[in-house]
């Protein structure tokens, strides 16, 4: 591909929550190459042939907390996945005949630990919950414990991890904050009633009482 054009993401234009664009160095020219709703793309890499990119992307269906490899046709904009597994993966880098794609295949294991402010010496001590493979983001809970972000659910965990609770299932969070009235918890959530919208929510600390508090396109990171 002539280097003077340069493939681009652009999150939330426009209906899209992902955009994938042309730009022409030498003309000026943007020109829309494809878009989607049901995915976000943090990378892209042209094939040597021109003819379309490879990328890293999260999808729907694990309510994006996985990166797989796919490939978006060009002029087309037409895609399909090349992996379908429940590994994560990190990079891309292709061959200049574009028959061999090295890519890090990456399997996550967790532990949650508690720790002094003044250090844990030179070991760690034990596990504070049982090892995890999908805690993505956690707040302490003012009433005791913990609520997670794990397996794609809102979990209350014990401190001393001898009881567990879902408060709510089949959500993807960008950001996790449990208030300092001890009574609410509020979160980012992408996708939620098949939108591409990323929102802050709000709920009891029991998972009941679901309210949506904000109506923009990519709000992060909530904190009371």
């Amino acid at each position: 591909l002539p280097i003077y054009q340069v493939a681009g993401v652009v999150l939330q234009l426009g209906n899209e929550l992902i955009t994938i664009r042309l730009y022409d160095i030498d003309s000026g020219v943007i020109k829309r190459i494809a878009g989607f709703n049901d995915k976000v793309i943090p990378n892209l890499q042209w094939l040597a042939n021109g003819k379309g990119l490879l990328c890293l992307y999260q999808g729907r269906a694990t309510n994006f907390s996985r990166l797989q490899i796919g490939l978006i046709s060009y002029p087309g904009g037409n895609f399909q996945p090349v992996t379908k597994d429940t590994n994560n993966y990190a990079t891309l880098t292709l061959s200049s005949d574009d028959k061999t794609l090295a890519t890090v295949q990456q399997r996550q294991l967790r532990s949650f630990y508690l720790l002094p402010a003044a250090g844990a010496g030179s070991s760690l001590p034990a596990p504070t919950l049982t090892q995890e493979r999908s805690v993505d983001d956690f707040a302490w809970a003012v009433s005791g414990g913990f609520d997670l972000h794990e397996d794609l659910n809102l979990v209350h965990v014990s401190a001393d991890d001898s009881s567990k609770t879902v408060l709510l299932s089949d959500l993807g969070l960008f950001g996790l904050n449990s208030c300092p009235d001890g009574k609410t918890i509020v979160f980012s959530w992408i996708g939620q009633g098949g939108g591409h919208e990323i929102q802050i929510w709000r709920t009891d600390a029991n998972g009941g009482n679901l309210k949506k508090l904000s109506f923009g396109k990519t709000d992060l990171n909530p904190v009371c």
